[in-house]
């Protein structure tokens, strides 16, 4: 039985933390490079004068920073709930002791709280820095509005 979970949770450790954290370190990093590159890239536009390009550019510019923006909160709560599970993973089959019982449940609590904050987080990140996020919202919203009161159309996206 002890053997059982001390296989479980380093597994889960290395396939559900460890491996996909350090996956999604270094896909941000990678797209944090590519948007310098696309700065630069959009600055040389400029200078030739293809602000249609240029524009486009930014537009995907923009949506990159948001999915950086995005992971980056996964990440601010993810690698420390990491280590705190890891540590107890190491407490909890060794018997190491770490952890008092208490410091236990409150870092679990803590982490649990983090968790439940990332949540809506991601939808004001969305709302903030997505135009096209935002217009559906509104529109998906003033379509259930007009529902409930009985109208046949949705408002227009204006």
């Amino acid at each position: 039985d002890h053997l059982y979970y001390q296989i479980y949770y380093a597994a889960r450790v290395v396939l559900i933390h460890f491996v996909p954290c350090s996956l999604l370190i270094i896909l941000n990093a990678l797209l944090i490079n590519t948007m310098r590159q696309a700065k630069k890239r959009r600055l040389q536009l400029l200078k030739m004068n293809r602000r249609s390009e240029c524009r486009r550019l930014a537009e995907s510019t923009l949506t990159t920073f948001m999915l950086v923006v995005v992971v980056g909160v996964f990440l601010i709560v993810e690698v420390p709930m990491a280590v705190v599970f890891t540590m107890m993973m190491f407490d909890n089959s060794l018997k190491l002791e770490l952890f008092s019982p208490n410091l236990s449940e409150h870092l679990t609590g803590i982490a649990n709280l983090f968790i439940l904050v990332s949540y809506p987080s991601n939808f004001f990140i969305y709302c903030v820095m997505s135009t096209r996020f935002r217009d559906t919202f509104k529109q998906l919203i003033c379509c259930s509005r007009s529902r409930s009161s009985s109208h046949n159309s949705c408002c227009s996206s204006s």
